[in-house]
């Protein structure tokens, strides 16, 4: 075809050229391919159209004709380039002397005079914009072109500064016109219709508009008329939004009209325009406080409203009493007091609001009425505690008899606590409930009435206590219980074994009414009798005490008639024929009167000692022969307990052998625990090194003894040294290995009762001060199993009492004042601790109570 003429042509036939000069290899490569595909065709003998088989022979030609072709063309084809170009630079020059010559136009004084007239400066702009669309598409053009030439791409600034002046002029003349219109459409429309935040973007957009037109344009007068405008509004936007404000009531309303002092009519004309008028603006600030209250006050509002719904269908949970009919009492109230804790929450909060102004009455009279549930709900729960606590206890008459006054007390309390729990199930709606009149001063009057009966009830058992002190073991329900049965002796038997060391009950004979008492059994089923007369009359804490004169008045009568049979008859004869506590004790009686006999002999007391061991072997041998054969089971017990302390005492004898101990002045002895029958006091007597102490004739049965080893040894001459000399026991060592067994064993030895008493954290000084005073009192053991477990704060009141009481034994009293009553004490009490030191969550013992044991 012809060459190019214009630029225009040129630029469409260099882009032509280009694009025919980058299909050349795929050309040449695809018409291979064809060839390649008739060739196989042909090799194959495949049939292909004639005039087909002859464009393929003339492809190859047509190939290379145009690619010669084109490499013809392109030859020229920077000559030409070369030329246009220059054509182009032409151009360039004249758009420029266009931009420069409209920017020039853009610069007429019209658009920066605020007296132009708006229709005229809009069209001016309209005019001046046209021809800028111009200039920039030619300047987009010629820079394609260059593009495509190859050329460098020039930059216009003077297109570029046009295209800025005339930014901020058309912002400014089309603000100034879109504004004025948009205000209008504004004070125009219901007040209620308008959109603040809508409002507030456009004020947003125009002032932004404003701040741009002040940097970028010089001082004019066209300019402050749009920032007029925009400022004015500007002002009135936050005023706009504080009266749109839903929460603002009647009484805000008024406010927002004594502020501007002028009456605001909300009717049909209520308008933005109406308010400019009134020159709202100018009150922005007492405005905006007024519709800040109004938020504030419609929050406390929602909060209180919640108080109000929480509280509205909210009701007590009532269950029956033990199944009784038309007895109540309240259920689990963690669900009542955890909206009594948040909806208090919530009212302090409230009052804690400056804005509370008109809820103050409201507020305050929730406030007293969660204050009087919270006070009367903590009542209701003490007396109910109380209730619950005493009305098993009075409704045993034995215990309505035995207390009147306080029976009459409890039985006032008890007709106003059925009749509000029955009115209470009637209607369980809580708040009712616990704020109905005068119920809280009525519930306060029941509690200081049920506490007085408590401290009533908790004397009368302390003085059943003070009369038989063994009930100290009992707990108060425990003694209670007996109590209450007062007129059924035999009630009492589930509980003697609390009181005894092993006593399991009493033998009342075969009727179930009877008072006689004739024998006392043990858990094995030992039985021993307690003599004539003895009778289950009078309170039962007088025919107990008797019961314990006679077991320690019989069990002296049985070791005595033992003591006397023991030489009367075979060893194993006898030892059937007694009861098991008497043959131990004789038995150990005489095992010391045997080797004190040797020991006093004159001659040769080592050798003595051997003629004595082969007697003793002999005797264990008897032993072990008649434990292979028929016994009764009582038997087996008291002969294995008996065969345990002969093994003792032939290792004894043995070490004394070994030792060549020839007097009883040897402290290899001395330091054993041995037993006498002395007749200037005409009873049992057991010795330790320098102590003597009375046998306790506490009733053992037939109980299995310790096996007692070296260590055991020492360990009862430190405790029976430390009794000796007013203090307590303190055996220490890992859990299992036998401190509180040690204990327990040597108190059976003596004829002691001992009370084991695990500790724990929970424990406090009162329940330890009614613990050692019936130790004080019964003259018993206690052992206090991991006494570094109680707290510390109360082990120091516990180093308090049992000073006390070291110092009643050390002056010999018989009796003393310990926790502010005067009790009887009994000289033979011990107290003895044992502890796993080393163990997590257990106390350092304070010094001034490791000093008041060994």
């Amino acid at each position: 075809s012809g060459q190019p003429e214009g630029v225009t042509e040129f630029v469409a036939f260099s882009e032509f050229l280009a694009k025919t000069t980058g299909m050349q290899s795929e050309l040449a490569e695809r018409g291979k391919t064809i060839e390649d595909m008739y060739h196989l065709m042909a090799a194959f003998g495949v049939q292909a159209r004639s005039d087909d088989v002859a464009s393929v022979k003339m492809l190859g030609s047509q190939l290379t004709a145009l690619s010669a072709l084109v490499d013809d063309v392109a030859a020229g084809q920077e000559e030409r380039t070369a030329h246009f170009a220059e054509s182009i630079e032409a151009s360039i020059g004249a758009l420029r002397t266009r931009a420069t010559e409209v920017l020039a136009s853009s610069k007429d004084s019209r658009l920066t005079d605020g007296d132009t007239e708006l229709a005229d400066a809009i069209d001016l702009v309209a005019g001046l914009d046209e021809q800028l669309h111009e200039v920039k598409a030619e300047s987009v053009r010629l820079a394609e072109y260059q593009e495509v030439l190859k050329r460098p791409v020039t930059r216009y600034d003077e297109v570029e500064d046009l295209e800025a002046a005339m930014r901020l002029k058309r912002n400014l003349w089309h603000g100034i016109h879109d504004w004025g219109a948009q205000v209008d459409e504004w004070n125009g429309a219901p007040f209620d219709a308008l959109d603040p935040e809508l409002m507030q973007k456009e004020v947003t957009k125009y002032a932004k508009t404003v701040s741009q037109c002040e940097k970028g344009l010089a001082p004019n007068t066209a300019l402050p008329i749009l920032k007029e405008r925009v400022e004015t509004f500007k002002g009135m936007v936050p005023v706009v939004v504080s009266m749109r404000n839903e929460a603002l009531k009647e009484h805000h309303w008024k406010q927002i009209e004594e502020a501007i002092g002028s009456a605001i009519e909300r009717g049909e004309g209520f308008t933005l325009g109406y308010l400019l008028e009134l020159r709202v603006s100018e009150f922005k600030d007492a405005i905006e406080a007024v519709s800040t209250a109004a938020t504030q006050e419609k929050i406390l509002e929602e909060l209180l409203a919640k108080v109000e719904g929480m509280w509205k269908s909210l009701e007590f949970a009532v269950n029956s009493y033990k199944e009784q009919k038309d007895v109540f009492i309240l259920g689990g109230v963690d669900d009542v007091l955890a909206v009594l804790e948040e909806t208090q929450v919530l009212v302090q909060t409230i009052l804690g609001s400056r804005f509370i102004g008109p809820l103050q009455k409201r507020v305050d009279d929730w406030d007293k009425k969660l204050r009087l549930f919270s006070e009367t709900l903590d009542e209701w729960l003490a007396v109910q505690r109380s209730w619950m606590y005493l009305e098993s206890i009075f409704k045993a008459q034995d215990i309505q008899r035995q207390l009147p006054n306080e029976y009459k007390q409890f039985d006032q309390v008890n007709k106003h606590w059925l009749a509000l729990m029955r009115k209470t199930n009637a209607d369980a709606t809580a708040l009712k409930c616990a704020t109905a009149p005068k119920l809280l001063e009525k519930l306060q009057s029941s509690n200081a009435t049920l506490d007085k009966i408590q401290k009533n009830l908790e004397d009368y058992l302390e003085m059943k206590r003070a009369a038989f002190p063994r009930f100290f073991f009992l707990s108060n329900d425990e003694l209670l219980e007996i109590l209450a049965q007062a007129r059924d002796p035999q009630a009492v038997q589930p509980h003697l074994i609390k009181c005894f060391d092993n006593i399991k009950k009493l033998d009342f004979g075969s009727s179930p009414t009877s008072v006689d008492i004739s024998g006392m059994y043990s858990q094995e089923g030992e039985r021993v009798g307690l003599g004539k007369n003895l009778k289950a009359r009078g309170t039962v804490e007088q025919w107990l005490g008797y019961v314990e004169e006679a077991m320690v008045k019989s069990l002296r009568a049985e070791m005595k008639q033992g003591l006397l049979d023991y030489q009367g008859q075979e060893r194993l004869a006898w030892a059937k024929s007694h009861i098991a506590q008497v043959v131990l004790t004789v038995a150990m009686m005489y095992w010391c009167k045997e080797v004190e006999e040797v020991l006093d002999a004159e001659g040769d007391t080592v050798g003595g000692l051997g003629v004595y061991l082969t007697k003793a072997k002999q005797q264990l041998e008897d032993l072990a022969r008649a434990v292979g054969g028929k016994l009764t089971g009582l038997e087996r017990k008291a002969l294995v307990a008996l065969i345990t302390g002969d093994v003792h005492n032939r290792d004894i004898v043995t070490t004394m052998i070994k030792e060549r101990v020839d007097s009883r002045s040897s402290f290899t002895w001395a330091m054993q625990l041995r037993f006498y029958w002395e007749q200037d006091v005409d009873d049992t007597v057991v010795r330790q090194v320098n102590t003597r102490t009375l046998y306790g004739y506490e009733y053992q049965g037939a109980l299995s003894r310790l096996v007692v080893t070296p260590l055991t040894d020492r360990c009862w001459m430190t405790l029976t040294g430390a009794l000796h000399v007013g203090l307590g026991g303190a055996p220490a060592g890992p859990a299992g290995t036998g401190k509180t067994e040690s204990v327990k064993d040597l108190a059976k030895g003596i004829g002691r009762q001992c009370v084991v008493f695990n500790c724990s954290d929970q424990l406090d000084y009162k329940m330890m001060g009614k613990l050692f005073s019936g130790v004080a009192q019964t003259g018993c053991w206690t052992c206090l199993d991991e006494f570094n477990r109680i707290d510390i704060e109360v082990l120091s009141v516990v180093a308090q009492q049992l000073l006390t009481i070291r110092q009643a034994l050390t002056a010999k009293a018989d009796h003393f004042v310990f926790e502010g009553r005067e009790i009887r004490l009994k000289p033979t009490e011990g107290v003895f601790i044992t502890m796993n030191p080393g163990y997590a969550g257990r106390t350092e013992l304070p010094d001034n109570l490791k000093a008041l044991f060994r």
